[in-house]
C-alpha cells in the first residue's frame, strides 16, 4: 500500500488491486504536499509496426535512454507517483521494454502499466512480463472488418493477442472515437466485457488543428448520459468539459494528476500538447517545477 499526500488529503493505493482510498477530510500542509503527478506516462519510443492513418503520434525517430528512465522513475517513486505507464509508438519495440517493467516492480513501489496494439507479445514475453505489469490498455478502433481495416490486422489475430495479454494482467480497451468507430461504440463495450475487460477508455479523434469534432463529442455526452452498462467507461481528460463526469479529485495544481513525457525527453501536461520542457538531459522534478512556474505565471 502506497501512501500519498497533497491538497486533495491522503491517498492510499494498493497497486496489486488496484484500490484507491481518498481522506480529503483531513488536510495536509503543503510542505508534505508530493512532488510528482500522481501518473506520468512516457513514451518509450516513436516507432510502431502499424500505420494508422489518425496516429497523432510522431514519426520522427526518437527513443527513450533506459538509463535515465530508471532515474527519473525512481525520483517520481520517491516524489510520490502513484503509477507509471509506458507507450509509444509501440512500447514493446522498445529493447529494454522487459527489463523497464522488471526495474519498476522491483525497485520501485509505482503500479506499472503500458498501451499497445498487442499483436507483438508473444507468450515467451507475456511470461516475462507476469507479476511485474499491473495493468494493460489495449488499443481496439473497431470490430471485425472495421478493426482491419483501420489497423491493418487480422481481428482473429487481435483476439489471440488478448489471449495473452489477459496472461500477464487485468486489462482494458482503448478505443479511438471517429467517423469510423463511432456506429460501433455500443457494441464494441459489450463486446470488451465479455472479452474480460476492466475498463473501456474511449478517445475522441484529435484533428489536425488539436480538436475535437463536434458532433462526436456530442454524441459521446448523450451516450455517457444514458448509459446503464456494468464496464466502468473513462475518457479523454481533454474532453471532460460538459460530460457528464465522476472526478473526486479537485486539484490546484495544474499538474497534480498527470505528466507526459515524450519519446525525445520534452516533459508536457498531455501528450497532446504542444512545446513543454525539455529534461533529456535532466532532472524529472526540475523539469516538473519549471512547468508549474510557467503555467502560474
Amino acid at each position: 500500500m502506497k501512501v500519498r499526500y497533497d491538497e486533495n488529503g491522503i491517498h492510499f493505493f494498493d497497486r496489486r488491486t488496484g484500490a484507491n482510498l481518498l481522506i480529503d477530510e483531513l488536510s495536509v500542509e503543503p510542505s508534505q504536499w508530493a512532488k510528482s503527478p500522481r501518473h506520468v506516462s512516457f513514451a518509450l519510443t516513436n516507432s510502431c509496426d502499424l500505420r494508422c492513418g489518425y496516429c497523432y503520434a510522431p514519426k520522427h525517430r526518437a527513443e527513450l535512454d533506459f538509463e535515465r528512465l530508471k532515474s527519473w522513475i525512481t525520483d517520481i517513486d520517491r516524489n510520490g507517483s502513484l503509477g507509471v505507464g509506458f507507450g509509444g509508438g509501440e512500447p514493446t519495440i522498445y529493447k529494454d521494454f522487459v527489463e523497464l517493467c522488471k526495474y519498476t516492480s522491483t525497485q520501485t513501489s509505482l503500479s506499472v502499466s503500458f498501451t499497445t496494439h498487442g499483436h507483438r507479445v508473444a507468450a515467451s514475453m507475456a511470461e516475462q512480463l507476469s507479476g511485474h505489469v499491473h495493468f494493460i490498455r489495449v488499443s481496439m478502433d473497431g470490430l471485425g472488418a472495421t478493426y482491419e481495416r483501420l489497423r491493418g490486422r487480422s481481428f482473429e489475430q487481435f483476439l489471440s493477442a488478448i489471449s495473452i495479454l489477459r496472461t500477464i494482467a487485468p486489462f482494458g480497451i482503448n478505443y479511438v472515437l471517429n467517423a469510423d468507430t463511432v456506429h460501433e461504440l455500443k457494441e464494441a463495450i459489450v463486446y470488451a466485457q465479455n472479452l474480460g475487460a476492466r475498463e473501456f477508455l474511449i478517445l475522441p479523434e484529435i484533428d489536425k488543428n488539436g480538436g475535437f469534432h463536434p458532433s462526436h463529442l456530442k454524441y459521446l455526452r448523450d451516450f455517457l448520459t444514458d448509459y446503464r452498462g456494468n464496464l466502468p467507461l473513462r475518457i479523454n481528460e481533454n474532453c471532460t468539459d460538459g460530460m457528464p463526469v465522476a472526478d473526486p479529485f479537485k486539484d490546484l495544481d495544474p499538474i497534480n494528476a498527470y505528466a507526459f513525457v515524450d519519446a525525445r525527453g520534452i516533459l508536457k501536461r498531455t501528450s497532446y500538447e504542444l512545446g513543454g520542457v525539455d529534461i533529456s538531459q535532466g532532472n524529472i522534478l526540475y523539469g516538473l517545477e519549471i512547468m508549474r512556474s510557467q503555467l502560474i505565471n
